[in-house]
């Protein structure tokens, strides 16, 4: 019978009774990741296929794969070394053949823990050090990273890491009554070294004044300042963009002497934006409905949609990076983290499956035909405590805040998972 589901009835005399059953066929629907190397596990999903681990044969051109796992629906295999390109599987079930999903060879992709272990608020070097929740990173103009950690009473720090040391240390502590309970979200510095950062359950901006480790409530007229800012940041002219998630949320605009000059309708759930290279466009990571990421232009106030689907994806199954040239196709959860590398590469961490991914702009630069690709993490597996190793096949708790190094990787505030992780290439 063909591929389908049919009824099957059953009379006895004058009664009927009927069952349905669904006739399948062996085929691959898709596969993820679409890229990595050598050790990267790759699942293959379809249908048709043998939960006897032994009776399916996977390959690509004469290659035969290890198979760690199968279902009916899903095998998982292990990648060999395979010389750069782009790669079919071939998937045999007794006399059944059939071929599909793509792998990529790529550089690969890896992630380590820098700093933090457990949760707690201890100075120290790389996992010596314990962190509460991070939330966000900057780059300070002394060449350290600059944190949040947030939380109730007791839980909200500002922090430094020496990227040469991984050294840990606090220059505002828990112990602060001014940041206490306000649950520190994200932050910036601007062209003086001033550093800024949204308190927002306190519905408050802070600064600390470049040079110092005195902090204040930055003196923001008042207007329609929720309780909820969560990001800011500053542009070539020290302008200040503060991001409000509200019920509409709005991206409200300060001079650098603090003068309102808009309040900018943004109409999404949205916790983190981020500039691109040369800072004349925001994009914007929702954390709800409608997910995906937001082109903002700070200019005329237009916004459209380059990246996911309607919808987060559900499960494992359902998460796809979408199609190549088409980001609209990919599925994207919650972002909790967003940047712009060196190289125009915008990377977001998503919540809903546990991983970092990066979306690779097309010709000219232009996001709305990139592709998008899953770097870290494994989808909806989330790890705690982390996991190391490479990329895809690591383990990650919250992915939360993204700062793009000079050396070419990525650090990572892995949120609930107490660390600062670093995602790196070779």
């Amino acid at each position: 019978h063909a591929r389908g589901r049919v009824t099957v009835e059953v009379k006895n005399g004058a009664k009927t009774a009927v069952a349905e059953f669904t006739y399948v066929e062996l085929m691959v629907e898709k596969s993820t990741p679409s890229e990595g190397g050598a050790g990267t596990i790759v699942t293959i999903y379809g249908e048709g296929f043998s939960e006897e681990l032994a009776n399916n044969v996977v390959m690509v051109g004469d290659q035969v794969l290890k198979v760690t796992e199968s279902t009916a629906t899903t095998l998982k295999v292990e990648m060999p070394a395979l010389g750069t390109g782009a790669y079919t599987f071939t998937v045999k079930v007794g006399e059944r053949v059939c071929t599909g999903g793509s792998f990529t060879v790529a550089p690969l992709w890896y992630v380590e823990t820098v700093a933090g272990s457990v949760q707690g608020t201890k100075d120290g070097i790389g996992k010596e050090a314990k962190l509460e929740i991070v939330q966000h990173l900057a780059m300070g103009p002394d060449g350290k990273v600059w944190f949040t950690s947030r939380g109730a009473k007791d839980k909200n720090a500002i922090r430094t890491l020496d990227p040469k040391t991984w050294d840990v240390k606090t220059v505002i502590g828990t112990d602060n009554a001014l940041i206490n309970n306000t649950h520190l979200w994200g932050s910036t510095f601007d062209s003086k070294g001033n550093y800024y950062v949204a308190g927002k359950a306190a519905g408050k901006v802070f600064k600390i004044a470049a040079g110092t480790n005195e902090i204040s409530v930055l003196p923001l007229p008042a207007h329609k300042l929720t309780s909820n800012p969560m990001c800011v940041l500053t542009d070539a002219q020290d302008n200040l963009y503060l991001l409000n998630r509200a019920n509409p949320s709005y991206i409200s605009v300060y001079d650098k002497n603090l003068v309102l000059k808009h309040d900018w309708p943004v109409n999404l759930f949205a916790e983190h934006m981020a500039w691109n290279k040369d800072k004349t466009k925001l994009y914007i990571g929702t954390s709800g409905a409608p997910f995906g990421i937001f082109e903002f232009d700070p200019a005329t106030g237009e916004m459209k949609k380059i990246a996911g689907t309607k919808d987060k994806p559900a499960s494992a199954a359902a998460t796809t990076d979408g199609e190549p040239g088409n980001p609209l196709t990919a599925t994207i959860g919650q972002i909790e983290g967003i940047a712009v590398d060196a190289e125009g590469n915008l990377w977001f961490s998503d919540v809903t499956t546990a991983t970092v991914r990066v979306l690779v702009s097309g010709e000219g630069g232009d996001y709305t035909k990139g592709t998008v690709k899953t770097r870290a993490g494994m989808n909806f597996v989330p790890k705690y405590p982390g996991v190391d190793g490479l990329g895809t096949n690591a383990g990650l708790k919250y992915p939360c805040g993204l700062l793009p190094m000079p050396d070419g990787s990525m650090l990572l505030a892995d949120g609930t998972g107490f660390t600062i992780r670093r995602i790196y290439s070779k």
